[in-house]
């Protein structure tokens, strides 16, 4: 068997490459230690993470957590949401009717044609700002009971912010239900005349 060798000059171009960006970086740090002459300070770091509160005397989350924890629930209900939505819009994208394919396409090339920065800041600043009043979410955090108040904070955050982020969630669900659309019809189409019958001659559903 006849093996391929690199040529021997390859070999020192590597070495030249590697040593030139270990250089680089070398010369970066320099300076920056020497001209910025800035001192790192992180010791305040974990007071933003966690806080003693006086009242419950313990450890309670901060900003940075609030703000983790939040990310979460916004990813996890939106991901929900755009799965239920793009499985919707998916099946209507290969429905023998030209309406429910015209809606569904119509509502895939607006969201993607969209950048996400302006989607988002036409969304939260001129639609959601229309729709949560009428669905009286300012007015949970006064009207609700306790135990409600502590259910929606353990699933949805802050009760006080609870119109930012239902906004966030739809509009985040939004914007991925447009993907999840395309998937979905994608799977669907894939399955060819031929598989169906084939399914349905060993006694399978159509379905």
């Amino acid at each position: 068997m006849i093996r391929n060798k690199a040529p021997y000059n390859s070999y020192w171009i590597d070495a030249i490459v590697l040593i030139a960006v270990v250089g680089l970086v070398v010369y970066v740090v320099y300076r920056v230690n020497t001209v910025l002459v800035y001192n790192w300070d992180w010791s305040f770091i974990p007071g933003y993470l966690f806080r003693w509160d006086e009242e419950l005397q313990s450890y309670a989350p901060n900003l940075l957590m609030k703000g983790l924890f939040t990310t979460i629930r916004l990813a996890i209900w939106s991901i929900i949401l755009a799965a239920i939505l793009g499985f919707i819009m998916g099946v209507m994208r290969t429905s023998s009717r030209l309406f429910p394919r015209m809606l569904s396409r119509l509502y895939v090339e607006l969201i993607r044609n969209i950048p996400p920065v302006v989607f988002i800041f036409v969304f939260y600043f001129f639609i959601s700002s229309q729709i949560t009043p009428l669905l009286g979410l300012d007015d949970i955090s006064i009207d609700s009971s306790p135990l409600t108040l502590k259910v929606l904070d353990f699933l949805l955050g802050p009760p006080e912010l609870l119109s930012n982020v239902v906004a966030g969630i739809i509009c985040l669900a939004l914007f991925e239900g447009a993907y999840v659309t395309e998937i979905v019809r994608v799977g669907i189409q894939s399955i060819s005349k031929g598989q169906v019958e084939a399914g349905m001659s060993i006694g399978l559903s159509r379905l």
